[in-house]
């Protein structure tokens, strides 16, 4: 048996998280500038590529929250787009 290396609950996602998300999104329009945005939350990898090679697991999971509420954020108001167009990132 995998023992993890992050517990699951340290990777639920905050209010603090979401308001984040939302904070970064607040400006996009359409899908256009929310497919950006959320390229631009994948920049969490590096943070993320750091604080498990130096075993940072708090920094860990405060990265991989971040880019899963951005993701959460993302999917919200693409749905609530005229074309309600989700689970598209490419």
């Amino acid at each position: 048996m995998n023992t993890p290396l992050i517990p699951a609950a340290a990777l639920e996602l905050t209010e603090q998280d979401i308001a984040y998300a939302r904070a970064a999104f607040a400006d996009c329009s359409d899908l256009w500038a929310l497919r950006m945005e959320l390229s631009v939350s994948t920049v969490r990898v590096h943070a993320l590529t750091a604080a498990l090679t130096t075993g940072d697991m708090q920094a860990a999971a405060a990265a991989i929250r971040a880019m899963r509420a951005a993701r959460r954020v993302f999917e919200e108001l693409a749905a609530a787009l005229p074309n309600g167009r989700t689970g598209d990132a490419r």
